[in-house]
């Protein structure tokens, strides 16, 4: 959806995230102007991005029609600054944010997860992708999957996870996951007239 916007000019940008190519798996947020750099954010990336930064970036840039990605906690504070009287966003009036909202129930410190990869004998340059499903935590490799319970992970997670009352972003205009659905599938949700 974000490319096809991109590329039809029905957006101006995407604020994804991507992982760092310095630090692998810390998340780095960026403003995405063409479809390939939004394939560089496909993945699941299981640490808080903080994306504030380049939606208010991009807004001063000029862009006017803006994709956000974020799980329900980033959404909401887009959310705040656009329906709230004294919102930041209405001192941009020209700038629509159109919210892709990702289900989301746990986030964990980037260091932590690092911490964890290495008393686990991997190493954090190795892992290809990253899957929570079913109470396990997944780590991709080239040479295979290694699976861990999620409660082993528990001293790293997000503190704000653990009072988080919206796993499927509400307030967005999309919302996507995969919590539930088959392996392989996304569920979907249109929560707006834009959306």
């Amino acid at each position: 959806l974000l490319a096809y916007g991109l590329e039809e000019g029905l957006l101006d940008c995407a604020i994804v995230t991507r992982r760092s190519e310095d630090d692998p798996w810390r998340p780095e947020p960026f403003i995405a102007t063409t479809a390939d750099e939004v394939l560089e954010s496909a993945g699941s990336i299981y640490s808080h991005s903080m994306t504030m930064e380049p939606l208010m970036s991009a807004i001063k840039q000029g862009m006017r029609s803006i994709a956000f990605v974020g799980p329900s906690c980033n959404i909401d504070a887009v959310h705040k600054m656009q329906t709230s009287p004294y919102g930041f966003l209405h001192l941009f009036l020209r700038a629509k944010v159109l919210k892709f909202g990702l289900f989301c129930m746990d986030s964990f410190e980037h260091e932590g997860i690092r911490q964890f990869v290495e008393a686990n004998g991997m190493d954090i340059n190795d892992i290809e992708s990253m899957k929570i499903r079913k109470g396990v935590f997944e780590f991709g490799m080239s040479d295979g999957l290694k699976s861990y319970d999620l409660s082993e992970l528990d001293r790293y997670r997000s503190t704000s996870c653990k009072f988080c009352t919206d796993m499927a972003a509400e307030n967005s205009d999309i919302s996507f996951g995969g919590v539930g659905t088959p392996q392989g599938w996304s569920t979907v949700l249109a929560r707006s007239s834009i959306g």
